[in-house]
């Protein structure tokens, strides 16, 4: 669940990570699905940090079953 700080008090339940990825800003992040929510579209990317925050042991079991790599490069690897 992440806290939405425009609208509190609802909150949004992660339904999966999609992928990780870099943010412009280098930030490591998340493609983010949503509970209730079926379209691509509806999808939104998230940060590391926070998911570490709300959700840290989906993060965790995404991160060994992808075998997910941030590289000092910027850039990030994984297995899908």
């Amino acid at each position: 669940t992440v806290n939405n700080p425009i609208t509190e008090p609802t909150k949004f339940k992660v339904s999966k990570l999609v992928k990780p990825l870099i943010m412009p800003n280098g930030k490591q992040a998340y493609e983010v699905k949503w509970v209730g929510y079926r379209k691509k579209s509806d999808n939104t990317i998230e940060t590391r940090d926070s998911l570490m925050e709300d959700v840290p042991k989906m993060v965790k079991q995404y991160e060994l079953d992808h075998i997910v790599k941030w590289l000092s490069s910027g850039k990030v690897v994984y297995t899908k």
